[in-house]
């Protein structure tokens, strides 16, 4: 986001309740209010959220309503269908993509007979750490028309708060892997492999699931193959070297909620449904992954079948109406291939709500944390750290490489909330020497059950 749209930002306070009186209440924020959108502008503003202050929620969905501003003399709908997509930013150069759509065609009902409006329900709840408190947002519709015609976008998130003793799985952490809206596909000058190039990151030991979460969508056409909008092709995905297929067309289009409307949204497309939400791909990587050591993901589009569009002006072989059409994009329909992209990996652990001082509170598990012993490898001694998050009972037990427990530093004494350290010196419950080698120290509490390595040398 660059200095001069910073600029724009204004603080909007569109919260329509902010209590959390209980346990599976359900809080409703509303940010963008009938924002028309035209031209292509991006729509930057600050919105408030709820403070979550530890808060977890089962579930977080976003109503995204967009609406033909059809009732004034001028006004109508972008007759096209055009990406439209929520960001949230971090910071002045880091975003990330939490919802996309595809505008309908006009869906005036005073020309086309369509409904005016239409809502799509997306979840979004692994993006409810980034939803609290002060929040960036960008709304933007790529629609290139101008005057009073355009797009009314409502976006509105509901909060439901998760139950005492729910266990939920909590997404601690969202990554981006690839950003490009503009990935130039079939260019041999502009490879598509330059985009996409494979991405390393590190998974914490905390974690209990592991996603990649995908957003492709293709445009383009009067190309060879009318890539990449009606272009049927699989994608390949690869974490640590294992691949999965996946193939973003849809056969679908008829079924939205946007019916009916002017144009050809009768059409299959690739991931692009016009007048209905984007589904990205998403794909549980938790067994082939490894707990504290970083994984390799790899996304390649072409990997089987590479794709050339020969219908473009850098190809020299390209002859207007032979070749195609017209080799110069922009005459006769003809736009250049592209698929717009954003990939992202979300980091997982499973949370259980607990009530703390005789008050409902919501106790996230990465407030308990077993930290790792120091020295490690250590001899003769080491120190183990743990942090609770109330007053409560605590068991920490070393064992050895096959399971046999060796030694109690802690029976299930009560510990105050806070962080505590306990010393082990290498000897086992009788006081003797144990030997060199790998041993487990495991820290349990009524809702908290965690184990790590550590290794004595001598």
């Amino acid at each position: 986001m660059n200095k001069k749209l910073s600029l724009l930002i204004f603080v909007l306070l569109a919260v329509a309740n902010f209590s959390f009186a209980a346990p599976g209440d359900t809080t409703y924020v509303t940010t963008f209010d009938e924002e028309f959108h035209n031209w292509a502008d991006p729509h930057d503003s600050v919105f408030v959220f709820p403070d979550n202050n530890g808060k977890i929620f089962s579930k977080v969905t976003l109503y995204y309503t967009i609406a033909c501003p059809y009732s004034t003399p001028g006004a109508d709908c972008d007759p096209w269908d055009r990406t439209g997509y929520i960001n949230i930013w971090t910071n002045d150069t880091t975003y990330y993509e939490i919802a996309r759509i595809i505008t309908p065609y006009s869906i005036n009902p005073q020309t086309t007979g369509g409904p005016g409006s239409c809502t799509w329900e997306m979840d979004v709840t692994e993006y409810q750490t980034m939803l609290t408190d002060s929040v960036t947002m960008r709304s933007r519709i790529e629609s290139y028309i101008g005057g009073e015609r355009g797009w009314l976008v409502t976006t509105e998130f509901e909060f439901i708060e998760a139950d005492i003793g729910e266990t939920v799985s909590y997404p601690f952490k969202v990554e981006n892997l690839w950003q490009n809206y503009y990935t130039v596909y079939g260019n041999p000058d502009d490879p598509i492999a330059d985009k996409l190039t494979p991405q390393k990151r590190f998974i914490d030991a905390t974690t209990d699931s592991v996603k990649m979460k995908i957003f492709t969508t293709g445009h383009g056409q009067q190309n060879t193959g009318n890539a990449a909008e009606f272009y049927n092709n699989a994608h390949y995905f690869f974490a640590n070297g294992v691949m999965s297929i996946h193939n973003f067309w849809r056969y679908d289009c008829p079924q939205n909620t946007c019916s009916p409307q002017g144009g050809t949204w009768l059409y299959g497309r690739f991931g692009w449904c016009p007048g209905d939400k984007s589904h990205p791909y998403i794909w549980d990587v938790t067994s082939l992954i490894t707990l504290g050591d970083s994984a390799t993901l790899e996304y390649k589009p072409d990997l089987l079948f590479p794709y050339e569009n020969a219908c473009r002006p850098n190809n020299p072989n390209c002859i207007d109406g032979l070749t195609c059409d017209n080799c110069q994009y922009g005459v006769g329909g003809h736009y250049e291939p592209i698929y717009a992209i954003q990939g992202q990996l979300i980091h997982y652990e499973l949370v259980t709500v607990v009530e703390v001082n005789e008050e409902v509170n919501f106790v996230k598990a990465t407030e308990y944390e077993l930290f790792e012993n120091y020295p490690n490898p250590f001899n003769p001694e080491t120190t183990i750290q743990f942090r609770i998050p109330k007053t409560e009972k605590v068991k920490l037990e070393i064992f050895n490489l096959i399971g046999q427990k060796i030694k109690i530093l802690a029976s299930g004494n009560e510990f105050v909330k806070g962080t505590h350290s306990l010393k082990w010196n290498g000897t086992d419950e009788n006081g003797n020497q144990v030997s060199s080698g790998v041993y487990f120290y495991k820290l349990q509490t009524e809702n908290f059950n965690q184990t790590n390595k550590m290794v004595l040398l001598k």
